[in-house]
């Protein structure tokens, strides 16, 4: 029940949520240009003050300060390119990151209204997981 739910929901849900991190998102910023390692990152440990940015085999690509530019790099990371254009000031990031996160959040509330008006027994937590990772999506 619970996988038939989730692929019925892609289905009928997907393409309501292509944007696309971080084009979608962006509106008239100054940018700089950062070279990327063309793999998708995760956010690892805060060490020494600083938010590590590593690849899947644990290794470390940046050290931010600044959680928000830690996001950014990670949410754009999905896309595996080789260069990432990201705004300058640091109060732009931390708006586009907000602005990102509160259309994954849109997301995650519509996964868990069609739980409850389905009537499917399913923990809503791990629906949210299992979509976002099918659709190739990560919230921190």
């Amino acid at each position: 029940m619970e996988k038939q739910f989730i692929k019925n929901w892609i289905i009928k849900n997907s393409a309501n949520y292509e944007k696309i991190f971080p084009q979608d998102f962006l509106s008239d910023e100054k940018l700089t240009n950062i070279k990327m390692p063309e793999k998708q990152l995760v956010l690892g440990d805060l060490f020494f003050g600083f938010y590590q940015i590593c690849s899947a085999d644990g290794e470390v690509y940046f050290n931010e300060e600044e959680i928000y530019k830690a996001k950014y790099i990670v949410y754009a990371s999905k896309l595996k390119q080789n260069s990432l254009d990201i705004p300058i000031e640091l109060s732009d990031i931390t708006t586009v990151v907000r602005k990102y996160e509160k259309y994954l959040d849109s997301i995650i509330i519509k996964i868990k209204q069609d739980i409850a008006k389905e009537q499917v027994k399913i923990k809503e937590d791990e629906a949210v997981r299992q979509i976002f990772n099918i659709i190739n999506l990560i919230r921190f």
